[in-house]
C-alpha cells in the first residue's frame, strides 16, 4: 500500500518512510505470541522494489496505532474492534497474562479505537517487574527488550533507536502534573533523558548495563 509513495527508480519521490506497519505488527506479536501476521508482513516487504527504504523502529515520539492487516487476521477469528481492545487491554495491564504498563491516547469507546503510549521498557514488562521486585520477571522482560531490538536491527533499512531505549527508560508520569500536558498521554514516553541512570551503564548488574 505504501510502495507508490516511493515513486520509481527512474522517477523517485519519497526517499524514506517510517515502517509503521512492521512496528505495530511486532507489538501485536508480543501480545498474541503468534508470528503469522509478522511473517506475512516481512514477506511483503521483501517483495518491494529496492528503492523502497524504511526507517525501522519499536518506539518513537508518537503513539502506537493498530494499523494491522485485519483481512488477514479475520481468517483466524480476529475482528478489528475486539482485537484492538485486546491489544490495548494487554499493554495497559488489564489482561491476566499482561506484563506491560502503558496508557491509552485518544480513546473512543464508541468506536472501540484507541492508540497506545509507553516506552519500550515499560511495554516489555521491565517497569512492572521492577516495582514488584520480581527478579525473574525482570530478566525475562530484559530478554524481550533485547530480542525486539535485535529483530528491529535485523530488518532491511535504517534502524531508529528512540532516546532512552538504550538504557531501558521507563514511563514518565510527571506530565500529569503539567496542565499543558496532562491531557496528552503521549508525554509518558517523552520524558527527559535520565543522565544519572545512564551513568549506571558501566556498572555490572544494573539494568542500564544489561541493556
Amino acid at each position: 500500500r505504501v510502495a507508490p509513495y516511493f515513486g520509481t527508480p527512474d522517477k523517485p519521490e519519497c526517499h524514506m518512510l517510517y515502517n509503521v506497519t512492521t512496528m505495530c505488527t511486532t507489538w501485536h506479536t508480543v501480545a498474541t505470541a503468534d508470528t503469522a501476521l509478522l511473517r506475512r508482513q516481512l514477506d511483503i516487504l521483501a517483495g518491494l522494489p529496492q528503492n523502497c527504504i524504511f526507517q525501522n523502529y519499536l518506539r518513537c515520539h508518537d503513539d502506537i496505532g493498530w494499523g494491522l492487516d485485519y483481512d488477514f487476521l479475520a481468517q483466524f477469528g480476529m475482528q478489528e474492534v475486539p482485537h484492538k481492545k485486546y491489544l490495548n487491554d494487554f499493554f495497559t495491564g488489564k489482561t491476566a497474562n499482561s506484563f506491560a504498563i502503558g496508557e491509552l491516547y485518544n480513546d473512543d469507546p464508541r468506536l472501540g479505537d484507541a492508540r497506545l503510549c509507553g516506552t519500550t521498557a515499560s511495554l516489555c514488562g521491565i517497569e512492572r517487574a521492577g516495582f514488584a521486585g520480581d527478579k525473574a520477571a525482570q530478566e525475562k522482560a530484559v530478554r524481550l527488550d533485547l530480542t525486539l531490538h535485535a529483530f528491529m536491527f535485523s530488518q532491511s533499512g535504517l534502524p531508529v533507536l528512540y532516546s532512552g531505549d538504550e538504557i531501558g527508560q521507563l514511563n514518565d508520569y510527571s506530565y500529569k502534573d503539567d496542565p499543558e500536558k496532562a491531557s496528552d498521554s503521549r508525554y509518558i514516553h517523552r520524558g527527559a533523558f535520565p543522565w544519572a541512570l545512564a551513568a549506571n551503564r558501566s556498572i555490572p548488574g544494573t539494568l542500564q548495563n544489561e541493556l
